[in-house]
């Protein structure tokens, strides 16, 4: 999967989001939401309240750089 598929797919799932929170992301990626944090330790971020949101485009970077390829 390449970025802009991966970008696309995250947007979609959350109703056309460009910024996600961690329980978005979370659920995109069928993990607890204390997993998906350490993984996205070092990423810029925004708040909104108490929320982190976490531009698309950064989250499916560090997917793509975590992914095991012919594993």
């Amino acid at each position: 999967m390449d970025k802009q598929s991966l970008m696309r797919a995250m947007t979609q799932a959350n109703d056309g989001a460009a910024l996600l929170t961690v329980a978005q992301i979370a659920r995109f990626r069928g993990e607890h939401a204390n997993t998906t944090s350490r993984f996205l330790r070092g990423l810029e971020y925004t708040t909104e309240g108490k929320k982190r949101l976490y531009f698309v485009g950064d989250v499916a970077n560090r997917i793509l750089e975590h992914r095991v390829i012919g594993g």
